[in-house]
């Protein structure tokens, strides 16, 4: 699709040379690039920690929770705290994953105890 448009854009210029081609190519290639950082993922907050308030929190978080029994209907807790932990993990929530290792070793405070 990309490749008829710059073919179209080329004919209604009348640059046939090569060195167009190749500069709207790359500005082509850029402009996605630019698109996939900033559109795309624009940055979500996707830790516990990225959401300026604490109900984005618990409202993303119960969303998670939701989304993970729909696809795993029968799963236990132990297995939903462990897909947590692995989400935590793979998306590199290290302020979530220092909470959880905090209160396995029951290095909690009094009001989370």
């Amino acid at each position: 699709m990309l490749k008829v448009i710059l073919i179209n854009l080329l004919k209604v210029m009348n640059l046939n040379s090569n060195k167009w081609k190749k500069l709207l190519i790359v500005l082509a290639v850029a402009t996605g690039v630019l698109f996939v950082n900033y559109g795309y993922k624009a940055n979500k907050p996707i830790c516990p920690n990225d959401f300026p308030t604490s109900e984005e929190r618990v409202t993303t978080t119960i969303k998670w929770i939701d989304d993970f029994y729909n696809n795993n209907p029968n799963a236990s807790v132990v297995e939903l705290s462990k897909a947590r932990v692995d989400f935590y993990i793979k998306h590199n929530c290290k302020e979530a994953l220092q909470r959880f290792e905090d209160y396995m070793a029951g290095n909690t405070d009094k009001e989370t105890k």
